[in-house]
């Protein structure tokens, strides 16, 4: 399904082809003919339901804050809600609306600031790691060197070090 033309309706100057072309997206969402994640790839869709409340009229407020929090709610989203600068934007809005807009705002907020989920994965991971610490063979020095380690009674020139690769695996887990 091409999604730009009716995207572009979203950022019209009349409020009523913006509101057609809104209930039109929100339609589609709640009878899954579009998935959020077909969505939080047009990034021109989170420039417009920003420049929404730009508009003089301003109808439909809180069905496009619940949007944008039903979108945010996706990694890339959010991501992309950032980088347009949502969070500036939502900042100067907050105090301008209604307070039932304001908690909506908030809660976009939390899922933009919120950390991926890595934990599911994990056993995952660990099972990759443990395969890997199997599969790894270490590159053996040049035999005519002396070993090198950390207390030695002669120090040695970096020079007659030789060059030995080391593998490494870089874990980060990110908790709430």
């Amino acid at each position: 399904m091409e999604l730009s033309p009716l995207i572009k309706k979203i950022g019209h100057s009349l409020a009523e082809i913006r509101v057609r072309a809104l209930k039109s997206i929100i339609c589609k969402l709640d009878h899954s003919l579009l998935s959020v994640s077909d969505l939080v790839q047009e990034k021109m869709l989170f420039v417009y339901l920003l420049e929404w409340f730009n508009f003089p009229e301003v109808p439909m407020q809180e069905e496009v804050l619940q949007l944008i929090s039903t979108l945010s709610k996706h990694p890339t989203a959010a991501q992309m809600l950032r980088d347009v600068g949502a969070v500036e934007f939502l900042t100067q809005l907050s105090p301008n609306v209604e307070p039932p807009l304001r908690a909506i705002i908030d809660g976009i907020f939390d899922l933009l600031f919120q950390l991926p989920e890595l934990l599911p994965a994990c056993p995952t991971i660990y099972s990759n790691i443990h395969q890997l610490q199997n599969t790894t063979t270490a590159v053996p020095l040049e035999e005519d060197s002396p070993a090198v380690g950390y207390f030695q009674t002669k120090r040695q020139s970096h020079i007659d070090v030789p060059l030995q690769r080391i593998a490494a695996i870089y874990i980060v887990l990110f908790t709430r």
